[in-house]
């Protein structure tokens, strides 16, 4: 037995002796020639079948391949896509904590101005205070002289309110510097 191209067997030819009986010998090389015929028809269909049967096999294979390639293509797709938004949000996330730190270093420096000033204030405040109490001292250190005058416009003839007093002395210290 030989191999054919396609991967079937196909028989060998087996000669039989001569015969001196011409039609005998010619009937077994005709009955030979149409089996090896038969057998090679049949060899070229077992062929031809597997050959269909792998042309189906691969187109299905072909199918399947292209079916997987798609299906990986979406996922790439959408990976693709969750990817751009994930980056979206990193830099949306990045922009707001940019905005929040820059926030909370001005309101950092708005409290340590706020606080310089309240200090400013709690000085002037404290200043004011010593002024006022200073300012009570000279009020009761000046209120002998009020009262005394009061007595003086309240006794004397010549003058009828202390601002009386105070216009005359005016007058006096007026003329005796000249």
């Amino acid at each position: 037995t030989q191999r054919a191209p396609g991967g079937g067997k196909v028989q060998k030819t087996v000669k039989l002796p001569k015969i001196d009986s011409a039609k005998g010998v010619e009937a077994v090389t005709q009955s030979s020639q149409s089996t090896e015929l038969l057998l090679a028809n049949k060899q070229m269909a077992e062929v031809q079948g597997q050959l269909e049967n792998k042309k189906v096999e691969f187109t299905e294979r072909m199918a399947k391949c292209k079916e997987r390639e798609d299906h990986l293509a979406h996922k790439q797709s959408k990976l693709n896509q969750e990817a751009a938004k994930f980056q979206l949000f990193l830099k949306e996330n990045d922009a707001k904590r940019a905005r929040a730190l820059k926030r909370a270093q001005e309101e950092a420096n708005l409290r340590k101005t706020k606080e310089r000033e309240a200090e400013g204030l709690r000085e002037e405040m404290g200043e004011t205070m010593l002024s006022l109490e200073q300012s009570k001292v000279n009020l009761e250190a000046g209120m002998v002289y009020q009262t005394y005058l009061e007595r003086v416009a309240e006794f004397s003839e010549d003058f009828m309110e202390i601002g009386d007093i105070v216009k005359r002395y005016e007058t006096l210290v007026a003329t005796n510097s000249d």
